[in-house]
């Protein structure tokens, strides 16, 4: 056991997120009678696996909002789409997806003043040459041909950026 605590420490120093190198290391400690290092590795570990299980849930009904607020909107239920994106935006504020699929669902429910504020957000989260077109299209809808005009040409920029990133990427 105690050949498994030097490489079960050596793991974690290099990945602490590793429940289960943690737990094992817990485990040996006390084996070798390190009694209160076992309990605040078990300690540690119950955090994280409480906090993993946290994410799995919130992954899990941020999937649910997600697929029937798309099932919304093929039906053409609009309010009942927008409803549930907002709700998977309360719970994940900090994705570009959330607010990526909120914008949309306004643009389909020919809201494009309403989608302007979130379609932005998700700019500012994850820069997509998509994201500019969507942009350019609730500027488009809701009247505004200039800033339709320049979120296009914010679109092309980031297209040429990106060929020319990877053009020196593949001539390293």
């Amino acid at each position: 056991y105690a050949d498994a605590v030097v490489a079960l420490e050596r793991a974690l120093s290099l990945d602490a997120s590793l429940r289960e190198a943690r737990y094992a290391l817990a485990t040996s400690l006390r084996r070798v009678g390190k009694t209160d290092e076992a309990t605040r590795g078990l300690e540690t570990f119950q955090r994280q696996q409480a906090e993993a299980e946290a994410l799995g849930q919130l992954a899990f009904q941020l999937d649910a909002l997600r697929r029937e607020a798309s099932k919304n909107l093929l039906a053409g239920s609009f309010d009942q789409a927008i409803a549930s994106y907002e709700e998977a935006l309360k719970l994940d504020p900090a994705s570009a997806r959330s607010h990526r699929d909120l914008g949309l669902a306004l643009l389909r429910a020919k809201r494009p003043s309403a989608a302007i504020e979130p379609l932005p957000a998700a700019q500012k989260l994850d820069e997509t040459v998509e994201g500019y077109a969507y942009l350019a299209d609730a500027y488009n809808a809701g009247g505004d041909r200039d800033e339709a005009l320049r979120q296009r040409a914010l679109s092309q920029q980031l297209v040429q950026q990106r060929k020319l990133a990877r053009i020196r990427e593949l001539t390293r």
